[in-house]
């Protein structure tokens, strides 16, 4: 109480120096009331010059960073740190991270809190950064690229891992992401939905899964993208990770069915003998292949990102299974 009293000029300073002083004690007093016991808040905001000011300006500027500091007030102790307010590890380091804390999960409930916690993590620094003036959009751009790069390359072989438990592996199988959009031309903003598409390839032989409860070719790949879409996109109590628009602009030619499909169907510039394409060819996949000249191969577990563009998408396909 006396630490309150003390801090209570301070505080009605810093709230009222916001744009909006009512809506940033509204939303302070539900961080408060969110506080596990045994937080010693004021008792911070006492000793670290500096952070009461942050605090008020995230509360009166920018809600959604707001909302994610009185879900996760422990992000305080992040805010501390030294390296807070640095720019984000390259790709590489982010994965490394981000492997070092899945790996410590013991099932997939907790896999995918564990993934959301992580990147709201990540993203409240980013946001902080660029409310402090210390980063550009671009730079936040090119930073939430990277850091849903490295999302989908740990979380989705761990995905995969637990579906082949029970259904196996296909003969030769493997899945690559290919990214679309914003996200193919690494312009993220926070708050974007993925565009993205599955492929999947497998040995010309292969007929069904190898596991306890095995699948056919076709089914088993869509249902692992179901199972990844569910990953990326359910709403766990750690919020939501991504929001995924896996519709293609434009849309995908009536002769290639759903969001996952055949590499030999989508790749090869010139295909002899597809059945019903023929007709369908010039006028659908012309334009088709001037949406992917801004795609991006997220390749699974391989490091790097490859454009992908109507010149060279034969030569990308064997390197993006997963």
């Amino acid at each position: 109480r006396e630490i309150l009293t003390e801090l209570t000029p301070r505080l009605l300073g810093s709230f009222a120096a916001t744009t909006n002083p009512d809506a940033a004690l509204m939303r302070f007093h539900e961080f408060l009331d969110r506080l596990p016991a045994g937080v010693q808040l004021f008792a911070l905001f006492q000793s670290e010059d500096g952070l009461l000011d942050l605090v008020a300006e995230i509360m009166g500027t920018a809600p959604r960073l707001a909302e994610h500091l009185a879900r996760t007030p422990t992000l305080l102790d992040y805010v501390l740190s030294r390296d807070f307010f640095h720019e984000l590890p390259h790709t590489s380091d982010l994965e490394a991270n981000l492997a070092a804390v899945l790996d410590r999960t013991e099932h997939e409930e907790e896999l995918l809190d564990q993934v959301r916690r992580w990147t709201h993590d990540r993203e409240f620094q980013l946001g902080v950064q660029l409310l402090r003036g210390l980063i550009t959009a671009d730079s936040v751009s090119h930073a939430l690229t990277d850091l849903t790069d490295a999302v989908l390359r740990q979380l989705l072989p761990r995905v995969e891992d637990n579906f082949a438990q029970q259904h196996g592996r296909i003969a030769g199988g493997g899945m690559a992401v290919v990214a679309f959009g914003k996200y193919g031309a690494r312009e993220l903003n926070f708050g974007s939905d993925l565009d993205i598409v599955f492929v999947y390839d497998h040995d010309a032989d292969a007929e069904v899964s190898d596991g306890r409860r095995p699948l056919p070719v076709s089914q088993y790949f869509i249902r692992l993208s179901q199972r990844i879409m569910t990953a990326l996109t359910s709403m766990t109590n750690a919020g939501l990770l991504f929001e995924i628009d896996m519709r293609l602009r434009p849309p995908i030619p009536a002769w290639i069915d759903g969001p996952t499909f055949r590499t030999a169907m989508y790749f090869p510039r010139k295909i002899p003998n597809l059945p019903g394409a023929r007709s369908a060819w010039d006028e659908d996949l012309d334009e088709l292949f001037v949406e992917m000249d801004r795609a991006s191969v997220v390749k699974g577990v391989v490091i790097g990102r490859a454009s992908v563009g109507a010149g060279n998408l034969g030569g990308v396909t064997n390197q993006a299974i997963v």
